[in-house]
């Protein structure tokens, strides 16, 4: 009975060490809140219309447009320049004639050269016409940009009016 009492006493001075242990213990609350809103990711400045005047053959052409596009964002950015061309001779200018336009097609007659259309952010020059421009903004905020655009007229050009049709896309870049 001796052996009983005793492992029953262990049990109790065990128990009670355990529950003193307990009871140093502290805890401590967080609270977390944030607010929701919306990405803002806009080309707040479009480029304007460029008319190279006049296309010499055998030389380059360029115009740069001094904050020739603004973009407005409050997260990481990337901005891409596409040709609406998405044939064999996507990135060149194509001739045609006409109101509306019309693209020669019976031949196709691009340029030899395509277009480079060079995007400044921040110091740092970027071909839109080969890459994608990325930025990163932690606020809402606006970045001013020169574009230049060039264009080099091959001497065995054929002589003609000659467009492009791009568009610019401003997407989130995480």
């Amino acid at each position: 009975m001796s052996k009983i009492l005793k492992s029953f006493g262990m049990a109790v001075l065990l128990a009670a060490l355990l529950a003193g242990t307990g009871m140093a213990a502290t805890t401590a609350g967080v609270e977390v809140t944030g607010e929701v809103e919306d990405m803002v990711l806009t080309i707040s400045t479009t480029p304007s219309p460029v008319a190279f005047d006049p296309l010499i053959k055998g030389t380059t052409v360029t115009e740069t447009q001094t904050n020739g596009i603004g973009l407005t964002t409050n997260v990481p950015w990337k901005l891409a320049l596409t040709d609406d061309n998405t044939g064999g001779n996507a990135g060149k200018m194509r001739k045609g004639s006409g109101d509306p336009w019309t693209y020669d097609s019976s031949p196709e007659v691009p340029l030899t050269n395509a277009l480079v259309v060079t995007l400044d952010p921040e110091g740092t020059p970027v071909v839109l016409t080969t890459s994608d421009a990325t930025g990163a903004s932690t606020s809402s905020s606006q970045v001013l940009s020169d574009l230049k655009y060039e264009q080099i007229v091959a001497s065995g050009d054929t002589i003609g009016l000659y467009k492009i049709e791009m568009t610019y896309t401003l997407s989130y870049n995480p």
